[in-house]
């Protein structure tokens, strides 16, 4: 009787640890059901959007007009509005990156060695009115990069105002050093310090496209910035991407001086082996280019085209740009071998 007895207990004793056992997985599980997923990969981390972040404009990206007002055709989503790589509700916010960022022209001093640029601009003062913004079709390059650390070629269109314009907002392509291809990129400046890319404070607002995915070879897209209501919102194949907000800039920062639309280089080599656009120079046909370098009037929501924007190139033309007219400038080039002392 004693020997059932113990069997009764012992089944009971086994059945009360089965039953807190399942208490606790259901504890548990109902735990783990509360935690917002999160899924990574190189180049964004998914998370829920936030409650506080703003809305875009609730329109298309200012569309581009000349002088006349007729308006030029810009290219919409195309290839990349597919399917998002989050879960529903989910954004990919992008991974931030720490990587050399020279300053190009107008920064009050020299450009920085070893960078490089191919570069058109227009400038507000006087009788023209500050910009809200800026914008820029262009097609999607894959340079030839030098393997050396820190290397990289990129196109992008830059926003700039404040004091000595060192407040600013950049959007465009890159291939850095051992990419496979081209990626998207956002940068900022505060007073001309640097940040990082594809972070330091932006918010990420799009759920298919997002600074750091990679972008097709060949493919021509519709980018740039405009302020609205107190942030500067960035655009990428005609659809809104997400934003810098305006508190960034501690001495305020909603108008545009300068605008600028250009290629970079930066290669430690003193003679760069890194390609500028396709590799061709600004005098070849076959070279990469860009249409609409366009700013942003807000109030009229439009981009006027600027079919004259002034250029400038280094000394040493390893790359060079080129006006060919219809509101299209060409620019690039192919370096030149690796070493010291070798001419374009």
């Amino acid at each position: 009787m004693a020997a059932l007895v113990w069997v009764v207990t012992a089944r009971n004793f086994f059945k009360s640890i089965v039953l807190s056992l399942s208490a606790s997985l259901i504890v548990i599980g109902h735990l783990a059901a509360q935690e917002p997923t999160q899924t990574t990969s190189p180049n964004y981390i998914c998370k829920d959007r936030p409650k506080d972040v703003a809305e875009p404009p609730d329109r298309s990206p200012a569309p581009v007009k000349d002088y006349r007002g007729k308006e030029a055709s810009s290219p919409s989503a195309g290839e990349i509005a597919g399917k998002p790589p989050c879960p529903d509700g989910q954004v990919p916010f992008p991974v931030e990156r720490y990587a050399p960022k020279g300053n190009p022209f107008f920064s009050g001093t020299a450009v920085d060695v070893p960078y490089n640029y191919a570069d058109s601009w227009a400038s507000a003062g006087g009788s023209i009115p500050l910009f809200d913004g800026a914008g820029v079709v262009t097609n999607v390059e894959n340079p030839a990069v030098s393997s050396l650390s820190g290397t990289h070629s990129l196109f992008e269109v830059s926003v700039q105002g404040g004091e000595g314009n060192g407040n600013i907002v950049e959007i465009g392509w890159i291939v850095n050093a051992g990419d496979s291809g081209p990626h998207l990129f956002v940068f900022h400046w505060i007073n001309w310090a640097q940040t990082c890319y594809n972070g330091c404070g932006w918010v990420q607002w799009s759920t298919t496209i997002y600074p750091g995915m990679s972008l097709t070879p060949g493919s021509q897209t519709y980018m740039g910035y405009v302020f609205y209501k107190g942030s500067w919102w960035g655009w990428y194949a005609d659809q809104w991407v997400g934003y810098f907000p305006g508190s960034i800039w501690p001495s305020g920062f909603s108008k545009a001086s300068l605008t600028q639309w250009f290629g970079e280089v930066y290669e430690t080599d003193p003679t760069p082996a890194t390609d500028m656009g396709d590799g061709h120079r600004a005098n070849e046909d076959a070279a990469a280019r860009f249409w609409y370098p366009c700013d942003v009037n807000a109030a009229q929501w439009v981009c006027w085209i600027n079919p004259t924007p002034s250029t400038q190139q280094p000394e040493a033309p390893w790359y060079t740009i080129l006006n060919v007219g219809g509101s299209t400038l060409r620019y690039g080039g192919p370096g030149g071998s690796s070493g010291v002392g070798v001419n374009p």
